[in-house]
């Protein structure tokens, strides 16, 4: 049986939220006003829809120009990801998002019907993931600066003067 994970992905390649499909589901991808972008519901107009029904997995997309793959827009209606390609990445246009469509094979049945788990990361993990971003920014410009200054060569080696001694015109002979 197949399980699809729908993740919905920043710029900075972290997880803004997740959905999983175990069985029988679909999960539309939208805005909304409630927040977030995975919903179970279709209220309203969605941008596309992840469908799975324990065989397959497809995508319908709903709006034209709503997904992007490979350089290319992915034309509206549906179609089925194919069981090899494992992982599908597609940039969402409105959301600047991408969505992250992971295929897994799963042993085992499921009693009837199916389930659709819906994750978001807690505050706790944004904040730590949005902190760890700043500092990677913060120490690439230290860097950066300190190899401006010739403090550093361009493998982070500290660069430091010859001690006087060892001088080429130093009157000590080692």
């Amino acid at each position: 049986m197949l399980q699809a994970q729908i993740d919905i992905v920043d710029e900075a390649g972290h997880t803004e939220e997740s959905v999983t499909i175990v069985g029988s589901g679909r999960v539309s991808l939208g805005t909304r006003a409630s927040g977030g972008y995975l919903h179970a519901d279709e209220a309203a107009p969605d941008l596309a829809v992840i469908a799975q029904d324990g065989t397959r997995v497809s995508i319908e997309v709903k709006a034209e120009n709503a997904l992007q793959h490979d350089d290319a827009y992915i034309a509206t209606g549906s179609f089925d990801l194919t069981p090899a390609q494992s992982v599908t990445v597609a940039f969402i246009e409105r959301l600047r998002r991408y969505v992250r469509v992971r295929q897994v094979t799963v042993n085992g049945e499921l009693l009837r019907g199916g389930a659709i788990i819906h994750t978001t990361p807690s505050s706790l993990i944004s904040r730590a993931q949005a902190s760890a971003a700043r500092g990677a920014v913060e120490v690439t410009q230290q860097l950066r600066r300190l190899r401006d200054q010739g403090k550093i060569d361009e493998h982070g080696n500290v660069l430091v003067p010859w001690p006087d001694d060892m001088k080429a015109d130093s009157s000590n002979d080692l």
